[in-house]
């Protein structure tokens, strides 16, 4: 009876000591249950003019295209082939082991715990459990880690490390590239957790290193964060338990443990690193110091003065590029931590941190030579990048002097915070990015909930564990405030469902139709209609593709070539004469050059005068003559594809119906899904001179929408100008 009693005192205590984690768990199991995913994918949806009957609550977030474009497409095509490692349904067939961790059924898939729901439950279940598993992860794991390293401090408590995770998971670098660089954040304080809690020699801990090493390598290998984390794990041993490197054996060992997941995940990339090490980009890119912004720096230490609201008010980055790791945790703790003399803090932990913080402020923000940026590795990591290991090095030195001293609420230091906070909520006035008082102004809820913490401490004395604790929590309210609506809550059905939609299989038609099983077709971004299936030209190659490309344009210059084909790109199909690349990560294809040349059926061209009743409607994007080939491209107020025109006696060389889903969005009517159509006509000498004298028409034909012009010039025009026959 008595060992009855005592085990159900262990469960119970248990139970009670990790009250948050069974939290996080039951949450999580909730939003599996209901498919839920913080997935910006509506956004392909809207693109591919489906409707996205997932969206539960916000709105999907265009500039998260490194999600909705490649990533999340790239885990539809791995489903859609059967989880192999080659991509059989694209015209590529490129491999799915590349940097951005996908659940592919190999050997590693066995350090890949986020994926394995996937080995046993439905596709759009496991994506969302995918993502609430990391999520968890995070919260769990970095609780945990920051109570092991503020445990000898004297004001240190559970609340402090909750409200401490739930901050930096709602900053705003979090946030922004979560559903892309979650994983390796994610993953890194359980990395930490094995290194502190050493305690002798064993196999299982090494073996236990090596795991977590290889499980974190491989969860998004980003050279920016990877670098960036393993300066942040060094430091952080430094800082909190110096021991790690006087005790040699120890050290030598976990270097060796976390070497062999490092070699492991390297070995697993063998191929890609081979194929990536020389790519124009990113293989050969290289970050220079001193790139970036003062006020961006800044940034990591006041919080919110490149942002208002969801809007961003640095003038040269992106939403997703401007956010920091960063809260108002270091400004409370400069009003309020109880440091009663200067010397107290020239201790071991802030001199390490702060000292790193100069370090890497240094690269950011001045010229260092090139060659010591080489030999540390910090030409791997961008300028902007460096806001996270800035913001978490400002933010757990803030918190540690918080919890190492205590807190101290007076009516001076309150009024000294609010003043402080006033004019660093101006700060983007003064850098001219908005008017004086017209930022919004969510940080300054701040004043009135610590002014209310000070009367209820000045009414009962309050626990320094609890002051300490509020105020961590008071500094996460911004965060949660500004930036938890970024990622909408989104169903992941549609998300694995729509490739089953009446657009996707009217789309399908033109793959059909060409005899390559190629479809040809640019009006959908990035890897999108790969995803649903589709053997798209329009992709991403994560991988340079040059053997299929070489084949395509074997007369293009070597080095010219390397140049533009060489590259991790989204690779799109304009109406130009050769192909580039006018940015890092785009190459455009002349789409002239893609098309089979091959005569489709055309339901009816018939010969009309130009003088026929009829109203303007469809458009011509392209009309070029060359060589006495007539090229047009546009589209139609019709699907049916018969024509009415001028010309007489010339010949169709080449006629490529085209998918429209702008226009079948904007019309409201799905028939127009095929509306656009490219046309190659070889003028006889005949038509010509028609030309010369009579003009040019176009229209369209159908029972639907009966006649429509798309193009009537007259002879005056073709005279005068002969501006749309200009090569």
């Amino acid at each position: 009876m008595s060992l009855i009693t005592i085990s159900n005192n262990t469960v119970l205590l248990h139970v009670k000591k990790y009250w948050f984690e069974n939290v996080i768990f039951i949450l999580l199991l909730f939003y599996t249950l209901f498919y839920f995913t913080p997935s910006s994918y509506g956004k392909a949806l809207e693109t591919m003019g489906i409707p996205n009957v997932g969206l539960i609550f916000g709105a999907p977030q265009a500039v998260r295209s490194d999600e909705w474009v490649v990533w999340t497409p790239y885990l539809q095509a791995l489903v859609n082939n059967n989880f192999q490692r080659f991509n059989a349904y694209s015209i590529y067939h490129e491999d799915f082991r590349n940097f951005n961790a996908l659940p592919i059924y190999d050997w590693a898939l066995t350090f890949k715990p986020q994926f394995w729901s996937f080995l046993i439950a439905e596709p759009a279940r496991a994506f969302s459990f995918h993502h609430g598993f990391l999520i968890a992860t995070f919260i769990i794991g970095w609780k945990q880690f920051i109570a092991k390293i503020l445990s000898p401090y004297h004001y240190a408590s559970s609340g402090i490390a909750i409200g401490f995770s739930l901050l930096l998971f709602f900053s705003g670098f979090i946030q922004t590239t979560w559903t892309t660089m979650g994983p390796i954040i994610a993953f890194f304080p359980w990395l930490m957790l094995v290194l502190f809690t050493w305690k002798q020699n064993s196999i299982s801990y090494y073996v236990l290193l090596t795991y977590v090493t290889t499980v974190w390598f491989l969860s998004h290998t980003y050279p920016p964060l990877v670098v960036s984390c393993a300066y942040l794990g060094i430091l952080l041993l430094g800082a909190f338990q110096t021991n790690f490197f006087w005790n040699i054996k120890r050290c030598v060992f976990s270097l060796l443990a976390c070497s062999l997941g490092v070699l492991i995940a390297i070995y697993y990339y063998k191929d890609a690193i081979a194929i990536m090490m020389d790519t124009v980009y990113p293989g050969k890119r290289i970050s220079h110091g001193g790139e970036d912004q003062f006020s961006f720096w800044l940034s990591t230490i006041i919080p919110y003065i490149t942002h208002s609201t969801d809007k961003t008010v640095s003038v040269n980055l992106n939403a997703c590029e401007a956010t920091a790791v960063s809260s108002l945790l270091p400004l409370i703790s400069l009003c309020f931590a109880d440091i009663k003399k200067l010397k107290d803090l020239y201790k071991k932990e802030a001199l390490i941190l702060s000292s790193a913080f100069l370090f890497f402020t240094a690269w950011m923000l001045f010229p260092v030579p090139l060659l010591i940026g080489k030999a540390l590795l910090l030409t791997k990591i961008p300028g902007h990048r460096l806001v996270f290991i800035l913001g978490l090095l400002v933010n757990i030195m803030a918190l540690t002097l918080l919890v190492k001293y205590g807190a101290k609420l007076t009516l001076k230091r309150m009024i000294f915070f609010a003043a402080l906070l006033f004019y660093c909520w101006n700060l983007p006035a003064i850098y001219g990015y908005f008017q004086y008082f017209d930022k919004s102004a969510i940080e300054l809820l701040t004043v009135p909930l610590l002014a209310i913490l000070l009367i209820v401490d000045g009414y009962q004395r309050l626990p320094n564990t609890t002051i300490v604790s509020s105020m961590v929590l008071i500094a996460a309210l911004p965060n949660f405030l500004y930036f938890s609506t970024f990622n909408p809550i989104q169903s992941a059905q549609p998300i694995f469902s729509a490739k089953n939609s009446e657009v996707v299989q009217k789309i399908k038609t033109l793959e059909q139709e060409d005899s390559r099983g190629w479809l040809i077709f640019s009006g959908v971004p990035g890897a999108i209609l790969n995803g649903l299936g589709l053997k798209s030209f329009a992709h991403v190659l994560i991988q340079p593709q040059l053997d299929f490309f070489r084949k395509m344009f074997p007369d293009l210059p070597a080095e010219e070539f390397n140049q533009i084909f060489n590259r991790y790109a989204h690779v799109q199909l304009h109406d130009i004469q050769k192909p580039e690349s006018p940015a890092l990560d785009v190459i455009k294809v002349p789409i002239k050059q893609v098309f089979e040349k091959r005569r489709q059926r055309v339901e009816n061209i018939t010969h009309t005068p130009c003088n026929i009743n009829s109203v303007h409607d469809g458009n011509l994007d392209t009309l070029v003559l060359h060589n006495n080939i007539l090229y047009l491209s546009g589209w139609a107020m019709s699907s049916e594809h018969r024509y009415l025109t001028n010309l007489k006696t010339s010949e169709l060389v080449n006629y490529i119906k085209t998918p429209r889903l702008d226009i079948a969005t904007a019309k409201k009517d799905k028939e127009l899904m095929l509306s656009g159509f490219n046309f190659e006509i070889k003028l006889s000498e005949a038509d010509i001179s028609l030309m010369h004298h009579e003009g040019f028409c176009l229209f369209s034909e159908s029972r639907k929408y009966g006649v429509n012009e798309l193009i009537h010039y007259s002879a005056k025009d073709i005279n005068s100008f002969m501006s749309p026959f200009k090569k």
